[in-house]
């Protein structure tokens, strides 16, 4: 429905001098804290009206609210993916291990022929980082996919996946990589060339 402003002397002159107001808006200066405007305005009707006989509404409190809501379940959101990392993490320094005991002939020979410790480190930080990465480039994929299927699927609210948000996975990813892959790669550059080919 169209709303029309009018002054109230001018409501009162022109339609109805004794028009019953229920409700009416204030419109302050941002600079003013809104909790020192509602006071003053309680104060005021109060000094009216002899008594205390309305309601006040400040949509200031209500935003307030609602941040902290969305601040909870930003904050439960967060939990559940440190948990997913955690468990990631742990699943790829497995995977990562096993690998080590497979490749025992191969780290014996590349250190047998004058690969270093800090060289098979390396090799297996890199493996694990590149790992990671694609599972983080599958992540985004699928949120990618399920972003234009909710697109699709209406039009009322719209979900955009930004290029930070990327940038941010595919760190997070390279960090998961580093943090579990160091354990595997220290195994693997510890393993001494003939121990190693003689355990094969």
């Amino acid at each position: 429905t169209s709303q029309l402003y009018v002054p109230d002397s001018t409501y009162a002159g022109k339609l109805d001098a004794l028009a019953d107001i229920w409700s009416f808006d204030v419109q302050m200066d941002t600079r003013l804290p809104p909790q020192q405007v509602r006071e003053h305005v309680i104060h005021r009707l109060k000094a009216l009206h002899g008594r205390e006989d309305f309601s006040t509404f400040n949509g200031e409190e209500e935003f307030r609210k609602f941040q902290g809501i969305t601040g909870a379940l930003a904050a439960v959101f967060a939990g559940v993916a440190a948990i997913s990392l955690l468990v990631g993490g742990v699943g790829v320094m497995n995977i990562m291990l096993v690998s080590v005991s497979e490749r025992t002939r191969e780290i014996g020979i590349r250190m047998a022929v004058g690969a270093r410790q800090g060289d098979v480190r390396l090799q297996f930080l890199i493996e694990a980082v590149v790992l990671c990465c694609l599972g983080g480039l599958v992540g985004v994929l699928l949120s990618w996919l399920a972003a234009q299927a909710l697109n699709a699927a209406q039009g009322h609210l719209k979900v955009i996946i930004s290029w930070a948000a990327l940038g941010v996975a595919f760190a997070v990813s390279s960090g998961v990589g580093l943090i579990f892959g160091t354990l595997p790669a220290r195994r693997a550059a510890a393993l001494s060339p003939v121990d190693a080919l003689a355990r094969d």
